[in-house]
């Protein structure tokens, strides 16, 4: 395995700031970046949307087959969703293995409070699209977070700030 050949998974609760971190990793250490949430839009779906299995698990296929395409192009990746089930997780690290990638996930580590204050604070500025409360109370019972066989970087959306952790994070994972 090639020590640059990376796979980062973003991994976190509804409004955790995956999508935010995702960006400016992708920008600050030039990695291509494939989202869950862009492949939902084109479809006619909206992040917090009610959205069936079925069309999860095509979005899920649409998104292994944009990474097969990347790492065939030998660029490293970050993957945004939720990768709220440790199969979807171990499906992507699959396809990364076979191609010599080592896999990480960053996991957006947040409280169920903070979750539900963003998400009234997003209701009052109508600043990004909703979630229902019964899609949110869904996710996070069925949440399952990564476990010690995982490879884990965690990212404490209340506690760390963002700046010092990017400059861990690049430390740890752009200098070895």
């Amino acid at each position: 395995m090639k020590n640059n050949n990376r796979l980062f998974l973003m991994c976190g609760a509804a409004f955790s700031g995956k999508t935010t971190l995702s960006k400016k990793l992708a920008e600050i250490i030039n990695y291509s970046r494939i989202s869950f949430d862009e492949i939902n839009e084109k479809k006619g779906f909206l992040p917090g949307d009610d959205i069936p299995q079925i069309e999860w698990a095509k979005t899920s296929e649409e998104a292994i087959l944009q990474l097969k395409n990347e790492l065939k192009r030998n660029n490293n990746v970050i993957v945004d969703d939720t990768f709220c089930f440790k199969f979807l997780r171990d499906n992507f690290k699959s396809v990364a293995d076979q191609y010599g990638y080592q896999t990480v996930i960053i996991f957006i580590d947040i409280s169920e409070e903070e979750v539900r204050k963003r998400i009234t604070e997003n209701r009052i500025k109508k600043n990004r699209s909703d979630i229902s409360d019964a899609v949110l109370e869904s996710h996070l019972k069925v949440f399952e977070k990564p476990g010690s066989d995982e490879k884990v970087m965690t990212f404490n959306s209340e506690k760390d700030e963002i700046n010092n952790w990017l400059n861990k994070f690049c430390s740890e994972y752009l200098n070895t």
